[in-house]
């Protein structure tokens, strides 16, 4: 039941935000390959999701859920399984109405065997 209220008190505060917001609030986060990765968007319109530009070879199974909640603000969960370093990128959460409200957080995926990371451009080497 505590996370029950830990949730409500978070989607209040961030229904009465303006714009777009993304769950977790970070502008960046790094997780292992092979992990799952929930990223959730509030806003007050539909909204869609952008992909980091390398998308097409990306491996992860991406799932999409929208629901329209408390008085007609929306929200938006991005579920993603098997990440791998491909998936390294910007996730952009945007109005369907207004592409510039828009917010986005860069998700670096660790791979030991993997230790590039694709650009639209270039090619860069971590680590």
């Amino acid at each position: 039941m505590w996370k029950f209220v830990q949730v409500s008190i978070v989607l209040i505060i961030f229904y009465n935000c303006e714009g777009v917001q993304i769950i977790p609030t970070e502008s960046e986060m790094t997780v292992a390959s092979g992990s799952d990765l929930l990223l959730e968007c509030f806003g007050e319109d539909p909204l869609i999701w952008k992909f980091p530009s390398n998308d097409e070879n990306a491996q992860a199974e991406k799932f999409i859920t929208n629901d329209t909640v408390n008085e007609g603000h929306h929200k938006s969960a991005l579920k993603m399984r098997g990440l791998t370093y491909i998936d390294t990128g910007y996730y952009t959460c945007l109005s369907d109405k207004d592409d510039t409200e828009h917010t986005k957080i860069y998700v670096y995926v660790t791979d030991v065997n993997n230790l590039l990371v694709y650009n639209e451009t270039y090619l860069y080497l971590t680590g």
